[in-house]
């Protein structure tokens, strides 16, 4: 499996995961207490959950990993910011519950599909 391969996959996978309706209970934890940013929810979600999973000496790197990943899966998208002190300070500004909802959403949509292993 090529590194394009691997990422295209991941990016797939990962994308099942993050349904519509978990978008839509972000977006909405979101808009409550929204501080304007270069940095919009989708790709800051995105580069987050990547980050978790990119290989990389430093945090520098994994970002850099994750920001271009991000830019690669999304060409027609705005771009995100470059930095890494950018994507830490939008990071800081995000309120808790978009979290809580992202991974209440992930841990269910995890849960319905390990359920058939059992």
């Amino acid at each position: 499996m090529t590194l394009n391969t691997f990422v295209r996959s991941f990016h797939e996978r990962l994308q099942h995961l993050l349904t519509p309706q978990l978008w839509k209970q972000a977006h909405q934890a979101w808009r409550q207490n929204h501080q304007p940013s270069r940095w919009r929810l989708k790709p800051l979600l995105w580069v987050l959950l990547r980050m978790a999973w990119c290989n990389g000496d430093t945090q520098e790197e994994r970002f850099a990993t994750a920001r271009a990943a991000y830019v690669a899966a999304y060409p027609r998208e705005r771009r995100p910011g470059e930095t890494l002190a950018g994507f830490l300070q939008a990071l800081t500004k995000l309120p808790m519950p978009v979290l809580r909802a992202v991974g209440a959403g992930l841990r269910e949509q995890l849960g319905s599909r390990l359920e058939p292993l059992r």
